[in-house]
């Protein structure tokens, strides 16, 4: 009996470590009889080449040139994406016709000789930016000789699973890539394209538009649309229009896809009521401010699938992008990789994990010349306040608080001398604060964030390094006068924290309550005292709740001051529970409401013991800063 068997499915019970040709004569010698070893994902138009030459293409930034030698003097040409090819480089060349087999789908594909996309600006298709803020980049394809029908099973299956209803094989393919690759598309039937032009421009007054929702919206002032040359077509990234939408008898296409200015987008979704809605899935990736280098990656993949599944014949692509962002770059250490990722990497292999993560990359004795994430992040910083209140602003667009942190060495300038470097901790938080009195539950309303919540962190981070905080208190440039402080000892500064300047926030499109705290972590541990190891409590604790009333301008700093004075060493912990004003203090005085945890090493406190322990404290705060205690 002949039995087919899978090496893959081998693979699963045995582990093969010897070549497959190698193995079927060792399954043969062991009286396993191999007729033969069918390779079903090969075929003779696939073969071994060496890459000879490698030139940019003339009219693509994103293409190579690759000139392969494939065996008996044989050299073609070819047009790549390919960004990890290497001149020297050995690697697979499938010829014109050659069949392969999708990873993915286990679907059979005949490469065809135009497997790239065709430059240059296509007759009948006019694309313009009108406004470059809103869309810093515009692309978009003509294809032809499409035939409209259903996606394949294995897309149908996948869209369906994402939450996506199919629809047909052109618009289930824009959906499907923005699933992959996180990029929006949009279809158009160029026939409804009056004048040939996809123009992405401001909604004129009045302007209305009829969206594939059916609905007639009249389009608010500052609506991004895109256009033909006539009238709009759809509201830019987040929903299109009815007229130019696919329809049964379409064969030609105008498949649009561009980058967009998040906050606008954000606003005019809103404005239309379109949160939430099946139409605004783009306009919430787009609220995640996309990369423009995104763009030719998704048109590019969606046109390989409209070719493969729609027989689309590509025209032509054009790709608007006026002002490119500057490509940065940032250097590291071969030594940080280890310590931020807690494993060994060696330098050559983390230059080849970045190379073929598509970053570019080379050493230079301990340096690593890796892409940033974003532009912000190329460049040495003096401070991380910006890099937070970026943060804080894209995360509270779509979250009523944020509460951050980053550790991270700042840079600052030094003169005939290279930046000194300084690691430091700094803190954002803006917004409503979780419940965090004693009885609270989630029905109570959240509270806003304030400076006490702030000055708890800071506070808890100096007990838990054992930090006394000391030193000259100032204002804080940046920060509200009055509401901040900052402490230097000499000329370098060790803390800084307090409320965000009100115009500052209002320029990062912040809360007014927003506050910063920053730690120079370097100056924090050397003034951090050692561990000291104490036996475990032997007796137990008793506690005191008091509400201490004193003058408005009174500090809850010097409250704490002085309950710690009067109680000594039989003090085990003090907490802020409560700020209270109101009608029980009278006017122009404040409440602070404390927990006193006391405990003896030497025995158990008794009950007149704690309250002797009160009454010193009470006394000593009616003394010295004039308190009442509130019953």
């Amino acid at each position: 009996m002949l039995i087919k068997l899978p090496v893959s499915w081998l693979r699963e019970y045995v582990d093969i470590s010897v070549p497959i040709d190698e193995l079927a004569l060792k399954l043969h010698m062991s009286s396993t009889e191999v007729k033969a070893v069918e390779r079903p994902w090969w075929d003779d138009k696939i073969r071994t080449a060496r890459v000879e030459k490698l030139a940019k293409h003339p009219n693509a930034d994103k293409l190579q040139l690759a000139t392969v030698d494939y065996g008996a003097g044989a050299q073609k040409t070819v047009v790549t994406g390919a960004t990890n090819l290497t001149e020297g480089a050995i690697v697979p060349y499938a010829d014109e016709g050659a069949t392969i087999i999708d990873g993915h789908t286990g679907e059979r594909t005949i490469l065809r000789g135009n497997d790239r996309l065709a430059p240059g600006a296509p007759k009948g298709l006019d694309v313009r930016i009108e406004d470059d803020r809103a869309c810093p980049r515009f692309a978009a394809a003509l294809l032809s000789g499409i035939e409209i029908g259903p996606s394949p099973a294995w897309m149908q299956a996948r869209l369906v699973a994402a939450g996506m209803r199919p629809i047909d094989n052109v618009v289930d393919i824009t959906n499907y890539v923005m699933l992959e690759v996180g990029q929006p598309l949009h279809a158009y039937d160029h026939r409804q394209l009056r004048g040939g032009a996809l123009v992405a421009r401001q909604v004129r007054r009045g302007e209305s538009l009829r969206t594939l929702d059916g609905v007639d919206r009249v389009l608010p002032e500052g609506t991004l649309v895109i256009a033909d040359a006539e009238r709009a077509l759809g509201v830019a990234g987040i929903l299109g229009g009815e007229d130019s939408e696919i329809r049964t008898n379409t064969t030609t296409v105008a498949l649009e896809c561009a980058s967009f200015e998040p906050r606008g987008i954000g606003r005019t979704a809103t404005k239309l009521g379109l949160h939430g809605s099946s139409g605004s899935a783009a306009a919430r990736r787009f609220s995640w401010e996309l990369s423009p280098d995104l763009v030719p990656i998704a048109l590019a993949r969606a046109c390989r699938l409209l070719r493969e599944h729609a027989g689309a014949k590509i025209e032509g692509v054009v790709d608007r992008y006026p002002n490119p962002r500057r490509r940065v770059n940032v250097r590291m250490r071969f030594s940080d990789v280890p310590r931020v990722m807690g494993i060994d990497i060696d330098p050559a292999e983390t230059l080849d994990i970045l190379r073929r993560l598509q970053f570019t990359a080379a050493a230079d004795g301990d340096t690593l010349v890796a892409n940033p994430t974003t532009v912000s992040q190329s460049a040495a910083r003096p401070t991380l306040r910006a890099s937070l209140l970026d943060t804080a602003r894209r995360n509270l667009r779509h979250r009523s608080s944020v509460a951050i942190f980053e550790v991270a060495p700042i840079y600052l300038p030094r003169r005939a001398d290279l930046p000194e470097e300084r690691w430091t901790i700094a803190m954002l938080l803006a917004g409503n604060a979780q419940p965090v009195k004693d009885g609270e539950t989630w029905l109570v309303a959240e509270r806003r964030f304030d400076a006490r919540d702030l000055q708890g962190i800071v506070s808890g981070l100096a007990e838990l390094l054992d930090v006394q905080v000391s030193g000259d208190g100032a204002d804080a440039p940046g920060l509200h006068p009055g509401r901040s402080i900052t402490f230097a000892e000499g000329p370098r500064t060790h803390l800084t924290l307090g409320q965000l300047d009100p115009r500052v926030a209002q320029m990062w499109e912040l809360p007014v309550e927003t506050f910063i705290a920053e730690i120079d972590l370097a100056a924090w541990r050397e003034s951090s005292r050692p561990p000291r190891v104490v036996a475990p409590p032997r007796f137990p604790a008793a506690l005191r709740d008091l509400a201490v009333v004193v003058e408005e301008a009174a500090p809850y700093a010097d409250v704490e001051r002085e309950i710690r004075a009067a109680a000594g060493k039989d003090l085990e912990s003090l907490a802020l529970l409560d700020l209270y004003r109101g009608q029980q203090t009278g006017e122009g005085k404040k409440s602070f409401a404390v927990r006193l945890v006391f405990r003896s090493a030497s025995g158990t406190l008794g009950e007149g013991d704690v309250e002797r322990l009160v009454k010193r404290i009470t006394g000593r705060l009616q003394h010295a800063l004039g308190a009442t205690i509130r019953d």
